[in-house]
């Protein structure tokens, strides 16, 4: 059986009925998709987890935002597996400064921490739309979207969010770009201001065997009925 790796962004983990998930099951993939936010989260320490999912070569592996960096980190390792890298980076570079400030608040103190982990999502929506605006969304997809991002965040221990952070704002994988031979598909939001599409074509520019697909989207609704038609004709 073909098997597909998928590595999640932050906040959410990647469910059962996430269209791409949807997608690779009808595929006849089998799916490993480990939850990374419930140890330690350290460059070693998710490549360990990760790497201890796999029990062969993936046909594919699929990075999605800051998943997308150990995507990156594991193609070479895997050189003849394909590779999905969507609405991510090299490193992270967010176009809002705040995003800069937000991370050094949550480093400093845990009140940030404490605000999000106990109070209702309704009081925490006008701060999220702050850090995340709606930039031609609907408006119903964008709540909905907010609500779990929420949940998700309440769920992760201080500790786990501290070292996401310190993990995001450090990490830089472009010195190895060049070094990637994999087949490689990347997806970028020309809307998206976490992982901005200035870094998806950094990184189509680096790797030589790579295709870019840019879509009118933002950072978490680059999964359209097109994106899944795209994806579909990579994968198969």
């Amino acid at each position: 059986m073909k098997t597909a790796l998928i590595i999640h962004g932050w906040p959410c983990y990647i469910e059962n009925n996430h269209p791409l998930v949807e997608l690779l099951k009808k595929e006849k993939f089998k799916i490993s998709a480990p939850k990374l936010f419930k140890k330690k989260y350290t460059k070693k320490s998710v490549l360990n987890q990760i790497n201890s999912s796999i029990k062969k070569q993936p046909e594919i592996i699929i990075g999605i935002s800051l998943g997308g960096t150990f995507a990156q980190i594991l193609a070479k390792k895997y050189p003849k597996s394909k590779l999905l890298l969507i609405a991510t980076g090299p490193y992270l570079k967010p176009k809002a400064k705040i995003l800069y400030d937000f991370a050094r608040f949550f480093l400093l103190s845990d009140i940030l921490f404490l605000f999000i982990k106990f109070m209702p999502w309704m009081i925490i929506h006008p701060f999220y739309k702050i850090i995340l605006p709606i930039i031609g969304k609907n408006y119903s997809d964008y709540i909905n979207d907010m609500k779990t991002n929420i949940l998700s965040m309440k769920k992760v221990k201080y500790s786990v969010y501290r070292n996401i952070i310190k993990y995001a704002f450090t990490i830089n994988n472009e010195p190895m770009l060049s070094k990637i031979k994999n087949k490689t598909m990347i997806i970028t939001g020309k809307k998206d201001i976490m992982m901005p599409p200035e870094l998806s074509k950094l990184m189509h520019q680096k790797i030589k065997n790579s295709k870019l697909y840019e879509i009118d989207a933002q950072h978490h609704n680059l999964f359209n009925d097109k994106v899944i038609k795209k994806i579909k004709e990579f994968v198969i």
